[in-house]
């Protein structure tokens, strides 16, 4: 199946600027949709939920940042755009079993 030419181009605005804020309403604004028409039209073609796929884009890209750099998590989560610390180490943790700071000790021995 091929994907649908406007799916293609919020995963691309999302690829380039995922640490702004998001939300289904405004995605759907970007394509001409109405919210739940692009929810739905977003997970046929992904395969998960826009705010789910941009949350697993965030956290692969906190994790890359944890093995490459010497940035604080508070740095970290400031650059992938979360900014609630508690929820940032528990949905990492439920990701990669490992809390941020946890993973960065384990990957720098």
């Amino acid at each position: 199946m091929r994907m649908d030419s406007r799916i293609q181009n919020l995963l691309t605005s999302i690829g380039t600027d995922s640490a702004r804020p998001f939300c289904v309403t405004s995605l759907a604004k970007d394509i001409n949709l109405s919210a739940s028409r692009c929810h739905l039209l977003f997970k046929n073609n992904v395969g998960t939920s826009p705010l789910k796929y941009i949350q697993n884009l965030r956290l692969e890209r906190a994790r890359r940042l944890l093995e490459t750099t010497f940035l604080s998590v508070k740095e970290i989560m400031l650059v992938v755009g979360i900014n609630d610390r508690s929820y940032f180490g528990r949905v990492f943790k439920k990701a990669y079993g490992l809390t941020p700071v946890a993973f960065r000790k384990r990957s720098r021995d």
